[in-house]
């Protein structure tokens, strides 16, 4: 089943824009990431203050 683009749209989407009801993956790898920043960094923080 494929779905029309609105006429309006851009007959190139980028890759990061997902059709409505997928998974934003874009969104999942940059939360996943500062996830493990935050924690890496305040691991690096302790391990100095030790």
């Amino acid at each position: 089943m494929t779905e029309a683009v609105h006429p309006a749209a851009s007959h190139h989407l980028p890759g990061f824009i997902t059709a409505s009801g997928e998974t934003d993956v874009l969104m999942v790898v940059s939360l996943i990431s500062l996830v493990v920043i935050v924690v890496g960094i305040g691991v690096f923080y302790f391990k100095l203050h030790a």
